[in-house]
């Protein structure tokens, strides 16, 4: 006797997990995956371009200023500043040593040098400080016309501003 069990089903259907670009069309529109659910972890998302970060959120393209340009604002004029009244004269001292120069000579050669270093650097720091701070103010001023690209996390939806836009996508 002959029953309905003898022919083969095909094959289970798995679903596959989807990749960020996958589209999936439906009758009234289209899915497109960006990126598949993270990982959790207990370390908090950190990266130099997210701005604003919370459960609803991510605005992307903006983030904190770093610490690295204020270091190099403020501690590269100084630095160099410090090295030409300190290190220059040092050297100065240690060349008269190699060249074989008396003490006295290599001494006055090395006030010398920290007063011509010390005059120059009086001129010179301020500005190369108030150089850094334009720059500075300059790229803190770009922050304010700048509209990052927000990713909003429940929905996973984008929302960014084409060039030239007044609205939003």
């Amino acid at each position: 006797m002959a029953n309905n069990h003898d022919k083969p089903i095909g094959a289970p259907q798995l679903q596959q997990p989807k990749k960020a670009g996958d589209i999936e069309p439906f009758p009234s529109g289209k899915i497109t995956y960006l990126a598949p659910l993270p990982l959790p972890t207990p370390m908090p998302p950190y990266g130099p371009h997210i701005g604003e970060l919370n459960d609803v959120y991510m605005d992307f393209g903006l983030g904190s200023p770093q610490v690295f340009m204020w270091q190099m604002t403020l501690g590269g004029p100084f630095s160099v500043s410090s090295s030409i009244i300190f290190l220059f004269p040092l050297i100065t001292g240690l060349l008269g040593i190699i060249f074989g120069y008396e003490q006295e000579a290599i001494w006055d050669s090395m006030v010398v040098m920290f007063e011509v270093g010390y005059e120059h650097v009086i001129l010179t720091g301020p500005f190369i400080l108030l150089i850094g701070l334009g720059v500075w103010h300059h790229n803190h001023k770009k922050r304010s016309t700048l509209i990052p690209t927000r990713f909003n996390r429940q929905r996973r939806e984008v929302c960014f501003m084409p060039s030239g836009a007044t609205e939003p996508l």
